[in-house]
């Protein structure tokens, strides 16, 4: 859905609660992406001790798919996280919550990372 909302705040009514003075919606202009479908996430992430990289995810197939310059792709399979993300396979590993995420690759110590 693309388009925009107006929000506007309760004045303050005489014997009103706490929860009856928060956001409420006024408007709405929202509408359909033109193709019917949302485009799928990607986050660029800048490592710390190891390569940058952009990680694409596929919400209906629970994978994320990573790219480093100069190697091919890797799709990883969405895992059950506690909270935030986890995707797993072949030796790799991408966990993170919020900006910042943990990159494992085969052989190599994991690294840290975070989105610019």
């Amino acid at each position: 859905m693309v388009g925009p909302v107006t929000l506007h705040r309760s004045g303050a009514i005489d014997g009103a609660t706490a929860a009856q003075r928060r956001w409420r919606i006024r408007d709405t202009a929202l509408r359909p992406l033109p193709d019917g479908a949302a485009a799928d996430p990607s986050a660029d992430y800048a490592c710390e001790d190891g390569p940058d990289f952009t990680a694409s995810f596929d919400n209906d197939a629970d994978t994320a798919t990573i790219a480093l310059a100069g190697e091919a792709p890797v799709v990883l399979a969405g895992q059950r996280p506690a909270s935030g993300i986890w995707y797993a396979g072949e030796g790799w590993e991408l966990r993170g919550k919020g900006r910042d995420a943990t990159l494992t690759r085969p052989g190599e110590p994991p690294v840290e990372c975070g989105t610019r």
